[in-house]
């Protein structure tokens, strides 16, 4: 314990057994959630998400649940378990407007749309987009809280406005009065001239017909 955390440190958490309780659940916390990590670099999504669901067993109020619902949805989608990514999601999106981090709940509304549209349910994946894109068309960029446009989570707010375009172009939706899909295709353009989605903006698909 010494090694790890000084003598001094480690003295005062052998003097006070709740503390001592709580920094060792952190470190296995943190071991595990390392440990989840590690496995989804490596190919395995199943073990991955054995990892973090033990770190939510552990502590459900762990100060990783951010990350470890955010990993764990990305696994979940890779694993077709739409429904529980978007439970995880959910989750965050709840954590992140407690907190005021609306980075978080942007990001996990992005990812909720891109689960319903892996499920071609385009109504409930532009509902999700557009929570997000529709709150930038009435903003200029200096306008966005600072903790969306972080490096983090600024990503999201571009793939939100394209994402909305594209569902709002293929559900027909650029009609009058508001010409929706004109108004996400220009506050793209403003936004990120030169975007990572500046190509397929410009070329969005032709409404279809959902059952």
């Amino acid at each position: 314990l010494k090694n790890w955390v000084g003598a001094a440190r480690a003295t005062e958490l052998l003097n006070n057994v709740t503390d001592m309780q709580r920094y060792l659940s952190l470190t296995k916390q943190k071991l595990l959630f390392d440990a989840g990590v590690a496995a989804w670099k490596t190919g395995d999504a199943k073990k991955a998400d054995r990892y973090l669901t033990e770190v939510e067993e552990l502590d459900s109020n762990s100060p990783y649940m951010n990350d470890v619902y955010f990993l764990r949805a990305e696994i979940r989608i890779f694993l077709k378990r739409f429904e529980d990514a978007r439970r995880d999601l959910a989750r965050v999106a709840t954590r992140g407007m407690q907190l005021k981090r609306l980075g978080y709940w942007n990001k996990a509304q992005v990812l909720t749309g891109e689960t319903f549209l892996a499920e071609k349910d385009y109504n409930k994946a532009y509902a999700s987009f557009s929570f997000v894109a529709d709150a930038l068309l009435q903003k200029t960029k200096d306008q966005i809280d600072p903790h969306s446009a972080s490096p983090e989570f600024a990503p999201y707010l571009e793939q939100a406005l394209y994402r909305a375009a594209f569902c709002a172009s293929l559900l027909g939706m650029n009609q009058e009065p508001d010409f929706i899909v004109d108004q996400y295709v220009k506050k793209y353009g403003e936004f990120y001239p030169n975007g990572k989605y500046a190509s397929e903006i410009r070329s969005l698909p032709k409404p279809i017909t959902q059952k």
